[in-house]
């Protein structure tokens, strides 16, 4: 609970639990750097493939200001989809991690 109680009082952290009839399904997260805003989302395995997380995540990009990026496993298609969907573009992949980001992507500097 110590992870909780810093999260919650970081000013450069905006941590969301979505929920579904009273029951937490899933959490959204932005961490504000130098760079903007770094994303990260889960959704619990019984709600998955119902929309749950492009809702999610398409809620919170869309009351962020600035640079937003996200980190995806390459072979994990659902969050690509869900990235997709919240308006995010996929810029490069390396080391098996595809990297996405709301700015278009730098075709000169390697991006997709």
């Amino acid at each position: 609970m110590a992870w909780l109680s810093t999260v919650l009082v970081d000013a450069d952290r905006q941590l969301y639990v979505a929920l579904l009839n009273g029951k937490p399904i899933g959490t959204a997260r932005a961490d504000r750097n130098e760079k903007g805003y770094e994303l990260s989302w889960t959704v619990a395995p019984e709600n998955r493939r119902q929309g749950y997380g492009k809702a999610m995540v398409s809620l919170l990009v869309a009351q962020l200001t600035g640079t937003v990026r996200a980190e995806i496993k390459e072979g994990n298609l659902a969050s690509m989809k869900i990235a997709r969907a919240a308006g995010l573009n996929l810029q490069y992949a390396t080391g098996g991690i595809t990297f996405w980001s709301n700015e278009q992507p730098d075709k000169s500097a390697g991006g997709l």
